[in-house]
């Protein structure tokens, strides 16, 4: 049985059209944040739903990693989570640079089981497993 596309799920912190067209325009499915929630919906609300869609992640949002409630809503919803890290990017050199790691990405994807989190930054895509101890007593 051939296995199901991957969907990536691109945040707010990207905009609505020049990144989520660009992974589009590389042959991948793609939602936008605002495609199934409200502006003001926090991550409690939306990684649940992405995460039991088995979507993956995309956002330039590092509290996902560093704030501890974030990261036990990424934890506890099974996420995969790529958080691009690279800054001073124009959105179109932003799309270039994702379009260019959708391969490793998706080898992490195929690699590594949920929950995960990697960092994106110029040159390479960093994979990082959270433990239960990443969020502390």
């Amino acid at each position: 049985m051939p296995l199901e596309p991957l969907v990536y799920w691109v945040d707010r912190t990207f905009g609505r059209k020049i990144v989520p067209d660009a992974i589009r325009a590389a042959g991948r499915k793609v939602y936008h944040h605002d495609d199934e929630f409200p502006e003001n919906a926090k991550d409690v609300e939306w990684l649940p739903y992405v995460a039991s869609n088995g979507w993956i992640i995309i956002t330039r949002d590092k509290g996902i990693w560093t704030t501890p409630f974030q990261r036990r809503a990424f934890y506890d919803a099974g996420a995969r989570v790529f958080i691009v890290t690279a800054t001073a990017l124009r959105a179109e050199d932003e799309a270039k640079l994702i379009v260019s790691m959708l391969n490793r990405m998706e080898e992490i994807v195929a690699e590594t089981t949920a929950p995960f989190m990697a960092r994106v930054n110029r040159t390479e895509v960093v994979l990082r497993v959270p433990i239960p101890s990443d969020f502390g007593a």
